[in-house]
């Protein structure tokens, strides 16, 4: 008996759920679309009565040259592999359409496309073989069912059946991509995390990077100058380290400025920032600060910097300070705090110099080894430490 409904007189699906599992809503319209209905439960009697007498013959049918139209090493690789397909596939067929209408029926057929799927057959493939199915039980129809008015209910309803399978292969193979994409998009993501972690972090010292240093410097200058706050910059240079590495050699050399390093965050705050700039040379950024604050925090990294005494011998840093005025961009910035830094090299090194007018709260006489030249305030951070020349 032929269905009364028709796939045309129904609306096309809703777009998918993120769920992965049909519901039963989500069964019974596809079967609607595809015009499966009570009447074709009969027929997929008759033909799954057809299909078990050559069931061998059919899956062998389904499997010609699996390799040849994939090249899957999955297959290639193992004879387990093609056995196991095989056997889902006979349970596939002994109950082909048999309870059609349950989520359970739906999961069944959607493991036997996601095994196939894993095996390395791609869903062309997979179609390519549903098409081949449909003509070999066609053929054992019509040996079983001469008269054509029995006959062709039996191959509209195999038709439909397969169709509806078909569909069901269809979403299987896509979810399957798409978890994959999901995979390697999350792998993706994790390298790019950590390659942008690695190109943030200057390798010897793990401070900033110069290039991700400047990206932090401007971003803080937009936010100070939006909320009204100061801000200043340190040019810290380490000062004679080309003769630390001539006479200790460079793996001493990396460590002298990997305890720098952390001499100078020891003497900073949480918010502040810190970078290496080159070689030895490193900038600090300082949040909401302006210049007579900046100048002691300035002494105080130079200061400790003499106690250090990874080589045994004297280290001592030269420190040019700047403070953020209106005309300033970062690279204005950090030029005014190099320049600076110049001044405390050419004072004598192992000093603090910054111009005098932007330190309104120091005066030359406020202690020992102030010296100021008219354009810049340079503060002695140890006499009997400093390198002459």
């Amino acid at each position: 008996m032929m269905c009364t409904s028709s796939p045309d007189s129904y609306p096309p699906p809703p777009p998918r759920r993120s769920a992965e599992r049909l519901t039963a809503d989500d069964v019974a319209l596809r079967r609607s679309l595809f015009g499966l209905c009570r009447e074709d439960e009969a027929n997929l009697d008759r033909i799954r009565f057809a299909v078990r007498e050559d069931l061998p013959a059919l899956v062998d049918s389904f499997y010609e040259n699996p390799l040849s139209m994939t090249g899957s090493t999955a297959l290639s690789q193992s004879e387990g592999t093609l056995d196991s397909l095989r056997a889902a596939q006979r349970g596939y067929l002994a109950t082909l359409g048999l309870d059609s209408d349950t989520e359970e029926y739906v999961e069944g057929r959607t493991r036997i496309a996601l095994l196939h799927e894993a095996a390395g057959l791609d869903r062309t493939w997979y179609m390519g073989a549903h098409a081949r199915l449909f003509r070999s039980i066609a053929c054992q129809l019509v040996r079983h069912y001469a008269d054509a008015d029995r006959l062709m209910p039996l191959l509209v309803t195999l038709q439909r059946i397969l169709a509806f399978d078909s569909c069901l292969v269809v979403e299987a193979y896509l979810r399957a991509v798409d978890h994959r994409l999901e995979r390697e998009l999350d792998l993706l993501s994790e390298s790019q995390r950590r390659m942008l972690a690695v190109s943030r972090r200057d390798d010897l010292t793990q401070v900033d990077s110069r290039a991700f240093l400047l990206e932090t410097l401007e971003d803080e200058i937009d936010r100070t100058r939006r909320a009204g706050d100061e801000f200043s910059v340190l040019f810290i240079d380490v000062d004679n380290f080309k003769a630390v590495n001539d006479t200790y050699g460079h793996a001493t050399g990396d460590e002298v400025l990997r305890g720098i390093v952390d001499v100078i965050k020891r003497s900073l705050r949480p918010g502040d920032i810190v970078g290496r700039y080159g070689g030895d040379e490193f900038v600090v950024g300082l949040v909401q600060t302006g210049p007579t604050k900046a100048a002691w925090i300035a002494d105080r990294v130079c200061r400790r910097v003499t106690s250090y005494a990874g080589t045994g011998t004297a280290i001592t840093v030269s420190i040019g300070c700047a403070t953020l005025t209106p005309g300033d961009d970062v690279g204005h910035l950090i030029h005014r705090a190099d320049g600076a830094m110049y001044t405390a090299k050419a004072a004598g090194r192992n000093r603090v110099s910054m111009q005098v007018r932007a330190v309104a709260g120091v005066r030359p006489s406020d202690r020992p080894g102030t010296h100021a030249d008219g354009r810049h305030l340079t503060l002695l951070g140890n006499p009997a430490m400093a390198s002459q020349g």
